[in-house]
């Protein structure tokens, strides 16, 4: 659907914020500093339906210790020097890891809900920005927990790099990937093999000739594994599909 003009446009938000101290300690060493001047910071903000500004009053400090001259203060709603609220971001990130939208999609929501142009640069820095935010270990951990017994595995070439995943098609979420600049066998097994290691019950079978690649089976019991195993080695020999489900 093509974007076009709200009917009865409300014409544009502003939000005014003001936080101008007289006295803020040095963000470096914690001197108290007082303020001299204030300046007034306009970016871009969210609205549903039609364009919004958020307009700041941040004040200036002059510094007592030989850290700077001045400094500001920092206001926890917009970044230093950037042109979209932190709730722009929020919105973005959420766009591209919660409801798995495309960059070219989240341009089109933002266009489509706010009114609000964003360049892919900066939709790949708020990717980049939630990507940072993420604890990697705790999610490991959270995924093993939540694994559901199927694992898919698949590789995507991508501007000279081969992205190797895991996912779980059961539980929608991805156990582990890696990025590597070759495409081999070697780089292949390692990733079967790190995989393998975060499952207490994971095996590696090989043997199978009919795969270029190596096969693995994933579960969180030892007798899943063995029955599968079992009936793909009937397939192999009988060549009858009645035999992975009998």
């Amino acid at each position: 659907m093509r974007y076009v003009p709200h009917i009865g446009h409300l014409g544009a938000h502003i939000e005014r914020r003001s936080n101008c101290r007289r006295f803020l300690a040095c963000p470096t060493c914690g001197t108290t500093g007082q303020r001299v001047s204030a300046v007034e910071r306009t970016v871009a903000h969210i609205a549903l339906g039609r364009p919004a500004q958020m307009q700041a009053r941040v004040s200036v400090y002059r510094a007592r210790c030989g850290c700077a001259a001045t400094f500001k203060l920092r206001s926890p709603e917009f970044p230093p020097k950037g042109q979209y609220s932190d709730e722009v971001r929020n919105v973005v990130a959420n766009s591209l890891i919660r409801d798995c939208l495309p960059y070219w999609k989240v341009q089109e929501r933002m266009v489509e809900d706010f009114q609000l142009k964003v360049s892919l640069g900066y939709i790949h820095a708020c990717f980049y920005w939630a990507y940072r935010q993420v604890n990697t270990e705790a999610r490991r951990r959270w995924a093993v927990e939540h694994f559901s017994g199927v694992l898919c595995i698949d590789e995507v070439h991508d501007s000279g790099r081969v992205i190797l995943y895991a996912t779980d098609p059961l539980s929608h979420i991805t156990v582990h990937f890696a990025i590597n600049t070759v495409n081999d066998q070697e780089h292949m097994d390692a990733f079967l093999e790190r995989i393998a290691q975060r499952f207490n019950h994971g095996r590696q079978r090989h043997g199978c000739g009919c795969f270029k690649r190596r096969s693995m089976i994933v579960s969180k019991s030892t007798d899943v594994v063995d029955l599968t195993m079992t009936r793909l080695a009937r397939f192999r020999a009988n060549g009858d599909v009645a035999e992975m489900i009998t």
